[in-house]
């Protein structure tokens, strides 16, 4: 049995739909709402990362956000909010094990941007 043929296509008056693309999304912004400087850590996606003694605290969020931004613009440079939100959900998943705001945290959080 086969499924009925809609009445549009015989007289041709069946349309098109287009489903529409989703509207671009600023990565950069998105990025700086993800990795937020505080007094003493950085919360990356809600996971308090604590800075080496010594370092600005200000300076390694914008350097953890400038790689971020790089690798997402590199490797997803139309992501979507659907993306961003997988995204967020990642890095705190991933970054939850971490105390410290350090390489191994970064390269893990663009791993994570890689396999997306």
């Amino acid at each position: 049995m086969t499924l009925p043929y809609p009445h549009g296509v015989e007289t041709g008056e069946l349309r098109n739909i287009d489903p529409g693309r989703p509207d671009p999304i600023d990565i950069e912004d998105r990025a700086h709402k993800l990795v937020v400087p505080a007094a003493t850590h950085v919360d990356v996606a809600g996971v308090r990362l604590r800075v080496n003694r010594g370092a600005s605290v200000e300076f390694e969020a914008e350097r953890f956000r400038g790689r971020l931004v790089r690798r997402l613009l590199e490797r997803r440079p139309n992501a979507d909010d659907a993306t961003m939100r997988k995204l967020a959900e990642g890095l705190r998943a991933a970054l939850s094990s971490h105390r410290n705001l350090d390489d191994a945290a970064i390269e893990q959080a663009l791993e994570l941007v890689d396999g997306l």
